[in-house]
């Protein structure tokens, strides 16, 4: 499997991106599936859905379940949010923690893509979870669960003036059979946009009970701007883990 993905033109490309291209690894797990009898967004927020904010854009604040992820503390120190304003422009933003004490954004945003922590005392890690909600203690957008460095949610969103041409994507599920679900908000026909709709790009279905991936290699589709992209599963028993990723290359339109 390794040397199809090192022969495929789309990965090549994404190992070794042109100017002004980069590469997109989204990596999404949730380590407790609540078997709602529906489906489930894969990432690590308190609810089985990941809410996506109004595309106006939603003022938001960063806050730890930890005291120790504070400036001077063990955990993490600052936080990066990589995000879309209100224009659907790419964006980053450090803040500084401030441990169970939220620390608010200055600007709404419109879709966050991820978030990592980019300094940290001697834990190396969160101490906490650190969870990017909306002001004033409202719905939790992303998250960073305790003992890690980066949220884990199977979601993405082409910035505005931008192209994604998906390579490949993946799922791995611990006991649990499910049907792994890649969606996105273009039109079947001209792959137009039409969000809020989600409709099914590929099924990774996985029929047997045991720990187990599949691997979709030569997905290759063109995504376009301001595109809302995420993995879903259906079916998951309560308790299960589940992770999904994709990886592709992002490039002007």
């Amino acid at each position: 499997m390794g040397d199809k993905v090192g022969n495929d033109t789309v990965t090549r490309r994404a190992k070794a991106p042109p100017a002004g291209a980069s590469v997109i690894a989204i990596l999404g797990r949730r380590t407790t599936t609540e078997g709602t009898g529906s489906s489930e967004d894969i990432w690590e927020g308190p609810t089985p859905d990941r809410p996506l904010p109004a595309d106006a854009g939603v003022m938001m604040e960063v806050v730890s379940t930890s005291a120790s992820d504070t400036a001077a503390g063990t955990g993490a120190r600052t936080v990066d949010v990589v995000y879309l304003d209100a224009n659907g422009t790419e964006q980053e933003t450090t803040l500084t923690m401030n441990g169970t004490t939220a620390v608010q954004f200055a600007t709404a945003i419109r879709r966050v893509l991820f978030m990592y922590v980019r300094t940290v005392g001697s834990n190396t890690v969160a101490v906490g979870d650190i969870s990017l909600r909306a002001q004033s203690g409202g719905a939790v957008y992303e998250r960073i669960s305790a003992s890690g460095n980066r949220s884990t949610s199977c979601h993405y969103t082409v910035p505005a003036g931008k192209k994604l041409t998906i390579s490949d994507w993946y799922t791995c599920v611990d006991a649990s059979r499910v049907s792994v679900r890649l969606r996105a908000t273009v039109d079947a026909h001209d792959f137009a946009n039409i969000r809020p709709v989600f409709l099914f790009q590929d099924v990774l279905d996985l029929t047997d009970s045991a720990m187990q991936m599949q691997y979709a290699e030569e997905f290759r589709r063109v995504y376009p701007e301001l595109v809302d992209i995420e993995v879903r599963v259906w079916g998951a028993s309560i308790g299960g883990r589940i992770s999904a990723g994709f990886h592709g290359l992002l490039e002007d339109a």
